[in-house]
């Protein structure tokens, strides 16, 4: 099974939390492919040494490529390196004819065997639709795509590589990118549904991409039970001591499989304070007792 990611520094460490939970998850062998902007060596041998059994390729990515008038950024969490998967098809070797793509902020839970091989004859991909019905169909007008169009999210895609390098080139994706930058409100995200919304399959069932955010619930406690791929979208994560209920236990049950470290114990008890000094964000400060209290309050049957 090949799994296709892309991370940064600051996010390494959840990317390999994800990728744990794959790990775990699956008994197939396992090819994960990084695209990466410049990581160093160590940082590469520290990821390497969490997914034991994994074959890990480091693929270096041309970061210029994706300057601001190529890689608009609209969302603080969101970084230049998710722009990175646009060009997968023209960076991965050609014998790879499908690769399926996860976010870092999600933890897989079940097998995705079912997924990875589904059929992907005249697809270019396959995907789940976004959350909420009105953000589906306000984000469809805004991008101007046919009525009935259904946005996806993301997050999970299972790409039909050889499909999009007889449709498309790189030049071509950089260029449409370039051209439509003042469309792509939700980044790269936008660019794939104007690419492929009339060739994806955009699955309605959440098992697959069961997206969950700290404000609010887009789906119901009975499916989020029975995901496979639960996805914390939206700007807080589980990491985080803004969000920490029972959709966040799932994200500690793979950290404490593998054993909390120094640091992250520190997390779990002063909350993300020097991370929040450092983006100037002073309510995380002045929160954090009170989400550490309210998460030890939680009570839940999760």
């Amino acid at each position: 099974m090949d799994i296709l990611v892309s991370s940064n520094r600051r996010y390494l460490h959840q990317t390999g939390t994800m990728l744990r939970s794959v790990l775990s998850s699956t008994q197939e062998p396992l090819d994960v492919w990084f695209l990466h902007g410049g990581l160093a060596g160590e940082d590469r041998k520290r990821l390497v040494s969490r997914l034991p059994g994994a074959r890990v390729h480091f693929i270096l990515v041309d970061a210029s490529l994706f300057g601001a008038e190529t890689a608009p950024l609209h969302i603080r969490h969101i970084t230049q390196e998710t722009y990175y998967r646009l060009l997968a098809p023209f960076l991965l070797p050609d014998r790879l004819q499908r690769i399926l793509w996860l976010d870092s902020d999600l933890v897989v839970r079940g097998d995705l065997k079912e997924f990875y091989g589904q059929d992907l004859e005249g697809r270019s991909l396959i995907a789940c639709r976004n959350m909420g019905e009105s953000a589906v169909q306000s984000n469809a007008v805004r991008l101007g795509l046919p009525a009935g169009t259904l946005y996806f999210n993301a997050g999970v895609l299972l790409m039909n590589l050889a499909y999009m390098r007889t449709h498309g080139s790189q030049e071509q994706i950089l260029s449409f990118c370039r051209k439509h930058q003042a469309l792509l409100k939700l980044q790269d995200q936008d660019v794939l549904n104007l690419l492929y919304h009339d060739s994806a399959l955009v699955r309605t069932d959440q098992v697959w991409n069961c997206m969950v955010h700290y404000t609010e619930s887009f789906v119901s406690r009975d499916i989020a039970e029975r995901a496979v791929i639960l996805h914390y979208a939206g700007k807080w994560k589980p990491w985080q001591w803004r969000w920490q209920d029972r959709y966040a236990r799932s994200y500690w049950k793979i950290r404490r499989e593998e054993g909390l470290r120094g640091a992250e114990y520190a997390t779990l008890f002063f909350g993300r304070i020097w991370e929040a000094l450092h983006g100037n964000d002073i309510l995380t400060v002045v929160e954090s007792p009170y989400f550490w209290l309210r998460a030890r309050l939680v009570k839940s049957r999760w």
